[in-house]
Formats: C-alpha cells, sequence, structure tokens
C-alpha cells in the first residue's frame, strides 16, 4: 500500500505488527515513503534497535536515493514498550547524531 503513496512525509503508525515499520527500512531496492521525514510510533511494535536501524537507512547515504527523496528529521515515541526507558538516552543520541529529532511523547 505504501509503494503507491510516494508523496507521504508524515506517518503515524499506532499499534499493529514491527512489519509495517520495517517496511519503511531502506535497501538498495527498496525505498517507500521517499518524501518521509516525520514518524509518530504510537504504541508501535518497535524496539531500541529496530528504531536506529530504520532511522540509519533513511539517513544513510549508503543508498541511492529517488529524486525528491527526504531525509527523516522527526521521530515521535509514545508508549512503545519494546524501547525501554533506561534507553532512551542512547535512542536518542543515536538518532541525533544522524540529524533527527526525538520527541518522547510519554
Amino acid at each position: 500500500m505504501l509503494a503507491n503513496l510516494p508523496s507521504i512525509n508524515t506517518l503515524v503508525f499506532a499499534p499493529g505488527p514491527v512489519s509495517y515499520i520495517q517496511s519503511l527500512v531502506v535497501t538498495s531496492t527498496t525505498h517507500l515513503c521517499p518524501k518521509l521525514h516525520t514518524l509518530h510510533l504510537e504504541c508501535a511494535e518497535i524496539t531500541s534497535d529496530g528504531l536506529i536501524s530504520l532511522a540509519a537507512s533513511r539517513n544513510s547515504s549508503n543508498h541511492s536515493r529517488p529524486e525528491g527523496a527526504t531525509r527523516l528529521s522527526t521521530v515521535v515515541v509514545d508508549s512503545c514498550f519494546g524501547i525501554p526507558t533506561d534507553t532512551r538516552s542512547v535512542v536518542t543520541r543515536a538518532l541525533e547524531d544522524l540529524s533527527i529529532n526525538v520527541d518522547w511523547a510519554r
């Protein structure tokens, strides 16, 4: 479904399988939602490592980008229990190193 929506720039993921979020990982052959700059994860099934990997793939220069593609600039994390409170500082630092602002809603 996301393949047919290349102009989306903001996505909100509410509870659902992590496979939905993982579909946003950029690889050498796929780049869904190339204009995505804001990702809001609400009660999403994602881990700290999963979020860092997703963010790194979207902001890496290792993959060719479609024309007009943007980097992820903001991630809002709201009640994602796969990301323990004690790892928030590590996740924040990792995402900030990728020039991504992180908002811990709860």
